[in-house]
């Protein structure tokens, strides 16, 4: 006569794990940005350099859309930009919010001028250094103090 006996329970091999800690960052916006920075910083000269060595269709037409169409036309160069100011602008609306909840509405207003100001102040001390400027950092400068100063009084 044969006994049954129930068998002890086996941990499975693989543990489930835990689910990571939520940050309270949009992970789309971070990956958008970091896209957007990564053609700010040069990958438009790494794909000049490319098209130099190795002379190609897609190399061609990559190279032809990171140059700036002057008025007429329209390519991906001339995205970049906009891109990097509307990330910034959603990124300002999280980030005072958090600011507001946090430290108040006032400690908020005074961190915006007193960031925009050291911008504008760092502007002049480049164009006195003799760096010339193309005019991009300054609106740039402008559009996000003028924005957060927007958020902050919706």
């Amino acid at each position: 006569m044969t006994t049954l006996v129930a068998a002890e329970p086996v941990e499975p091999a693989v543990k489930k794990l835990a689910p990571p800690a939520s940050t309270g960052r949009i992970m789309s916006v971070d990956a958008l940005r970091g896209f957007d920075m990564f053609w700010i910083i040069g990958a438009g000269s790494l794909v000049t350099a490319l098209n130099r060595m190795t002379k190609s269709g897609p190399t061609d037409f990559l190279a032809y859309q990171l140059e700036h169409a002057d008025w007429e036309g329209f390519r991906f160069y001339d995205l970049i930009f906009p891109l990097f100011v509307f990330l910034m602008g959603v990124s300002v609306v999280f980030s005072l919010a958090k600011t507001i909840e946090r430290e108040g509405r006032g400690q908020a207003l005074k961190r915006v001028f007193r960031r925009g100001i050291l911008l504008f102040l760092i502007a002049d001390s480049q164009w006195l250094a003799g760096h010339a400027a193309d005019g991009r950092a300054e609106s740039h400068r402008a559009c996000v103090f003028f924005w957060r100063v927007a958020v902050l009084r919706v």
